[in-house]
């Protein structure tokens, strides 16, 4: 029956297909004529299908909340350092806007510090290239939440007696 039409349209020229896509549907036609004719195909999944379905999904699964939880951590770890710097740049312009007279070598801790960063201290030195300059190092420290070790960053800055109005009699 479905030869018929299609070798009609073929011939006749007339209808939906011509020429060598006639010649395509109608082999697609054959197929779903062929798997209707097989019959007999099982409905369901096997106990086994299932079992390895739920191991895959199990597997992918686990790995994709383990990457939510090293992104949570890497988060924690990014805000704390984030906070320590803030407060590091805070104490540093603190110190450095005392003026030069203000500042005498020697180290001192940092008192201005939220808790968790009770090891965080600067440094003042003298520059040994540039006289009436005084090198500061200011560094916070803090432990990781997650991971339990200390971790600390330090800001370098310079303060100079010619930039300091007070010490060097400029209005």
């Amino acid at each position: 029956m479905c030869n018929n039409k299609a070798n009609q349209r073929l011939k006749t020229g007339n209808g939906i297909f011509s020429g060598s896509a006639a010649f395509v549907r109608f082999d697609a036609t054959l197929i779903l004529i062929d798997l209707k004719k097989a019959g007999k195909m099982k409905k369901g999944f096997t106990l086994v299908e299932v079992m390895i379905a739920a191991a895959l999904l199990a597997m992918s699964l686990s790995l994709f909340i383990g990457s939510f939880v090293s992104s949570k951590r890497s988060a924690v770890i990014a805000d704390k350092r984030v906070e320590a710097l803030n407060i590091a740049r805070e104490e540093m312009e603190r110190l450095l806007s005392s003026g030069y007279s203000a500042i005498s070598a020697g180290s001192s801790v940092l008192t201005n510090v939220p808790a968790g960063y009770e090891e965080s201290y600067y440094i003042v030195q003298p520059n040994s290239n540039y006289p009436n300059t005084r090198d500061v190092a200011m560094t916070v420290s803090w432990v990781n939440p997650t991971a339990s070790a200390t971790s600390s960053i330090t800001l370098y800055s310079s303060i100079s007696m010619a930039m300091d109005r007070n010490a060097s009699g400029n209005p």
